[in-house]
């Protein structure tokens, strides 16, 4: 998929940064997997919190890491965005997943590659 446009990104890292404006919904409508205690930041040598988690998702966007738009299951239709990121080796992949919604960021997924 196309990669997204900068103001997206100013977009995403702005929200991300504003405790104010991210949520992890934990709701059947907007199902999550957000895990971020276990995945460990290779920077520190521990696990990542929430907010250290949304500080590195803004931190990736705002250096220009891959960021798929892809159409979610649920809601379905609602469009999402997609990071998959390479901690460090021998270590699976880390999944990220956020959504966009009335000017606030939804974490949906933060966990290691199951695929």
């Amino acid at each position: 998929m196309e990669d997204c446009c900068s103001e997206l990104r100013k977009e995403i890292v702005r929200l991300a940064l504003r405790k104010e404006r991210r949520f992890v919904p934990r709701t059947k409508n907007m199902p999550c997997h957000w895990n971020p205690t276990t995945v460990e930041n290779p920077e520190v040598g521990i696990p990542f919190n929430d907010i250290a988690a949304w500080h590195f998702i803004a931190r990736l966007v705002e250096d220009g890491h891959d960021l798929e738009e892809v159409v979610l299951d649920q809601p379905a239709g609602d469009k999402g965005y997609v990071m998959s990121v390479h901690l460090e080796a021998n270590v699976s992949r880390l999944y990220i997943k956020f959504q966009l919604k009335n000017g606030n960021i939804f974490g949906r997924s933060f966990h290691y590659c199951t695929r």
